[in-house]
């Protein structure tokens, strides 16, 4: 406000001389003949148009005096908004390029405007904060990884001991039933370890996989569980850049799911095309609810042997690289289509189609 009050004062100053000139070339000089002639007559004479000198007069002064103030309230409003909100501007584009678990606390610019130095101040206070939640939540993954993992192996160490005893009929049905219990511990531990860690930034090393032969090399893993089979189509040679373990674990889940949903006898189809990725199976049930469909526990979801964090994982993973997964519902046909982003390269390949794999 000072600065525009003292830029208006300026500008006054500047436009007096203009000022002036008006008042002399139009009713002033008028209003000076009409004295002296008065003075040297006694008359005033019936010829001056001074009503309409005057009116001119004051119009062109208002016009200018609004013209003026109306262009440096503009300029100087622009100006000095642009000035006041720099310091936001940069407060905000440092904000925006953080990343938690990977950069320093932003070195804020300073600032005389008292609001916005008390938001950087908030803002680095809370920063502080957040790294240090992060620091106990990134220990607390890592310590529980161990620290969970050594009960469930003790449990079935003495669970392997109880099976080379002489048990009778019920006592083997109650310790395969412990062991059952501890395979699904064991497994939600791993699932739950691993979508914290995903939050937390923790698979950030990169490698070019080109997805094709990646996934030709998981295939034959199936064979060992299930006996389903797989068909998979690829008609491109995508280079995907992502962490090996993070992918690995995104195409397992979702061939998995539906490895264990497909109708016995139809195979599942995976098909590689364009930049995307659809897996596919055929299922009595009816297609599921979209809205809760990766949610964690999903009771549509997480049938006896599975633990209700596959998907969930799935969309985790996407979110992290920004891919873009989706379900579609056709005629009985369950597809999963994962839509990978720019940081792709496509292989010119010949559209092959597999003779299938007896899972």
């Amino acid at each position: 406000m000072k600065h525009l009050s003292l830029t208006l004062a300026a500008v006054m100053l500047l436009c007096a001389p203009v000022f002036y000139f008006l008042t002399t070339r139009f009713y002033a000089e008028d209003l000076i003949d009409v004295v002296e002639d008065y003075r040297m007559t006694g008359k005033i004479e019936d010829d001056l148009d001074l009503e309409q000198d005057v009116i001119e007069g004051m119009m062109l002064q208002y016009i200018l005096i609004a013209s003026v103030i109306s262009v440096t309230v503009f300029f100087t409003t622009r100006r000095l908004t642009k000035r006041l909100w720099k310091t936001f501007d940069d407060t905000l584009g440092k904000i925006e390029h953080f990343k938690l678990g990977k950069d320093k606390i932003p070195e804020f610019a300073h600032t005389d405007i008292r609001e916005f130095a008390r938001l950087n101040e908030t803002l680095a206070k809370l920063l502080h904060r957040n790294i240090d939640s992060y620091k106990i939540q990134k220990e607390f993954t890592e310590n529980a990884s161990h620290e969970l993992q050594t009960p469930i192996a003790i449990i079935r160490a003495d669970l392997d001991m109880l099976l080379q005893e002489d048990l009778n009929a019920r006592e083997l049905k109650i310790v395969d039933n412990m062991y059952d219990v501890t395979r699904r511990l064991e497994q939600l531990n791993h699932s739950l370890l691993l979508l914290a860690k995903i939050e937390n930034s923790q698979y950030e090393e990169k490698e070019h996989i080109v997805l094709h032969d990646f996934i030709q090399m998981l295939l034959p893993e199936y064979a060992k569980i299930y006996t389903n089979s797989i068909t998979l189509t690829s008609c491109n040679g995508l280079d995907i850049s992502a962490n090996k373990a993070l992918l690995e674990t995104l195409v397992n889940n979702l061939a998995i799911n539906a490895l264990r949903n497909t109708t016995a006898g139809i195979p599942v189809e995976m098909s590689i095309n364009r930049k995307t990725l659809s897996i596919s199976n055929m299922s009595e049930t009816g297609g599921l609810d979209r809205k809760t469909l990766f949610s964690r526990f999903n009771n549509r979801t997480c049938n006896k042997s599975g633990n209700g964090l596959g998907l969930a994982i799935v969309k985790q993973i996407c979110d992290y690289y920004g891919w873009d997964i989706t379900y579609t519902y056709d005629k009985g046909r369950h597809t999963f289509t994962v839509a990978f982003g720019q940081d792709t390269n496509k292989k010119a390949l010949t559209c092959d189609k597999g003779k299938g794999f007896r899972l």
